[in-house]
């Protein structure tokens, strides 16, 4: 037996029966579920290699995008200043992890960092672009989220943008 479960959006239960044919539907019974345990996954834990290659393309997508500031035909772009880049933890199944820049005035840019386990270092980190989502100091949910991610990151490294 198994269960998929796909998003279809919102269903009066009257337009439900209309929306699935009868023919297409097979009763399976009544079951029960027990469950004993609820744990957390694991993190994937990144060795020092991987760590390095990460800093490498970081600081090459930091040298690529040096200069490039802020306006309003070219949105995605960091501003001058000194950053704190932080990729978030991430599990084996992921494919991307979120990446953070966070500026020394408190604006936070954040964006995908891709393929984030084939890092090798000699190649441009694959983060498409940096919109700014906010200020730490006009936001308390962005506060505490990007506390939280001080407190738990897979990497973190500091930069100057000039």
């Amino acid at each position: 037996m198994q269960s998929d479960f796909i998003s279809q959006g919102h269903i009066q239960s009257d337009e439900a029966l209309e929306y699935f044919n009868n023919e297409d539907r097979i009763y399976l019974g009544s079951y029960s579920m027990r469950i004993d345990e609820i744990t957390r996954p694991n993190f994937q834990e990144m060795n020092r290699e991987w760590r390095e290659n990460a800093e490498k393309e970081i600081q090459m997508f930091m040298e690529t995008h040096n200069g490039m500031h802020l306006d309003e035909t070219r949105t995605g772009f960091l501003e001058p200043g000194n950053y704190h880049v932080y990729i978030e933890n991430f599990f084996k199944s992921d494919d991307n992890s979120r990446i953070v820049f966070l500026h020394e005035n408190g604006n936070v840019y954040q964006s995908f960092f891709h393929f984030i386990h084939y890092l090798t270092g000699d190649k441009i980190a694959s983060v498409m672009n940096t919109p700014l989502i906010g200020n730490i100091n006009e936001s308390l949910p962005l506060r505490l989220y990007v506390e939280k991610l001080q407190s738990d990151f897979a990497v973190n490294i500091e930069y100057q943008v000039t």
